[in-house]
C-alpha cells in the first residue's frame, strides 16, 4: 500500500482509512478519515490489529474472531472503490479468536496469535502468497501452528517482526514471557522447521 495510507482500528466493527500525505507530524491539523471499511457484524470487546503484506498490497486485520483480508490496492487514502466491498474472512475456530497479526515480508509469511478458550496461545502460519486479496485458494486451509506460551484474556498480544533478524517476537501475557520465532526456518515454505520456542 505505498500510496501514504495508514489503517487504523476505529470504533467496533470498522477499520478507518488515513492520508499520511495530509495527517502527518508536520500536519496533524489536517487529519481527517478518508475512508472506513467494516469487518464483522458483532462487536466484540476485543483490540484487534492490523498488518500490511507489501508484496501483494494486502491489509489482514484481526477483530471479532477472524482474520479479515482488506485489499490495499482498491481501499487507501486516494482510490475507494473496494472500501464498501466486505472483507474476506478467515474463521480461527477459537473462542477468543486471533488477537494479533505480523508479516514477514521476506518470506511473504503471515504469523497470527490466536488465544484459545483455554488461555492456550499459538502462533499460525500462513502462506501470505495463497491468502491473500489475489488469492484466496490457501485461506480455508487448516494453517499449521506453533504453541507460544499462555495467554491472557484480559491482555491481547501484539506480536512483532524484526525483519533485520528475522525473529518474531510473541508476548505471553499469561506467563510474563517472551516467545522468539526463528522466521527464516519457521515460515509458509519451511513449516516443519517451526519448532515450538521456549518461553523467556
Amino acid at each position: 500500500m505505498l500510496t501514504n495510507t495508514v489503517g487504523a482500528l476505529g470504533a467496533p466493527l470498522q477499520v478507518d482509512v488515513f492520508d499520511t500525505a495530509m495527517c502527518n507530524a508536520q500536519r496533524i491539523s489536517a487529519c481527517a478519515i478518508q475512508h472506513t471499511v467494516q469487518v464483522g457484524v458483532t462487536a466484540y470487546n476485543i483490540p484487534g490489529r492490523l498488518a500490511l503484506d507489501q508484496a501483494t498490497d494486502t491489509v489482514y486485520v484481526t477483530y471479532a474472531g477472524s482474520l479479515w483480508i482488506i485489499d490495499g490496492a482498491t481501499c487507501n487514502a486516494t482510490v475507494s472503490s473496494g472500501c464498501t466491498n466486505t472483507p474476506a474472512s478467515v474463521p480461527r475456530g477459537s473462542t477468543a479468536g486471533p488477537s494479533a497479526v505480523a508479516v514477514d515480508q521476506a518470506t511473504d509469511t503471515v504469523y497470527v496469535d490466536t488465544l484459545a478458550a483455554d488461555s492456550t496461545q499459538t502462533v499460525s502460519v500462513i502462506n501470505g502468497a495463497t491468502c491473500s486479496t489475489g488469492d484466496t485458494s490457501g485461506c480455508g486451509l487448516t494453517p499449521s501452528s506453533v504453541k507460544a506460551g499462555t495467554g491472557d484474556k484480559q491482555w491481547y498480544g501484539r506480536i512483532r517482526m524484526d525483519q533485520a533478524t528475522e525473529t518474531l517476537y510473541v508476548p505471553n501475557y499469561g506467563g510474563d514471557t517472551v516467545s522468539m520465532i526463528n522466521a527464516a526456518t519457521g515460515n509458509a515454505t519451511y513449516i516443519a522447521a517451526c519448532p515450538s520456542p521456549t518461553p523467556l
